[in-house]
């Protein structure tokens, strides 16, 4: 849902250890006007949000024939991704407090914990520092304690 050139930035950059081609960048995409952007999303793309995030790689993965490798699902719009591909085969859910939308997911990924082969994980991360953390649960903002969903 990010901004597209920013996030193309850093992941064609081999400074950053990305290093992608361009054309594999996909985002939200604002209306230009003499090379400063617009305060509405352009037409004619879909906005990269619930439904229009999974356009977007329906349309720009439709020559692969084949679902997403793996879907990283960070944020409260990505359940439409989850659902839309449910062939992906590894799917990794940021554990952090996330709307009603998500909760199934993080609950199933909760489930799954010890399989042999999740569909659902989870990534924790301590939000008092923003670094990841070595383990699914979470240390959430202004707490000690991590914890799952």
């Amino acid at each position: 849902s990010s901004l597209e050139e920013s996030v193309a930035i850093f992941a064609t950059s081999a400074e950053y250890g990305y290093n992608l081609r361009r054309e594999h960048i996909f985002g939200a995409r604002l209306t230009q006007r003499k090379k400063l952007y617009g305060t509405t999303e352009e037409a004619n793309y879909p906005f990269p949000f619930g439904v229009g995030k999974t356009t977007i790689l329906r349309t720009h993965l439709a020559h692969r024939k084949q679902p997403p490798l793996i879907i990283f699902a960070g944020e409260d719009s990505s359940g439409h991704l989850l659902s839309a591909f449910p062939e992906t085969r590894l799917c990794c859910l940021i554990n952090r407090k996330q709307t009603v939308d998500m909760q199934p997911y993080l609950q199933e990924a909760v489930k799954q914990r010890g399989t042999a082969t999740p569909r659902l994980v989870l990534q924790g991360r301590d939000e008092n520092t923003g670094e990841w953390r070595p383990d699914e649960a979470s240390i959430f903002l202004g707490e000690t304690t991590p914890s799952l969903p």
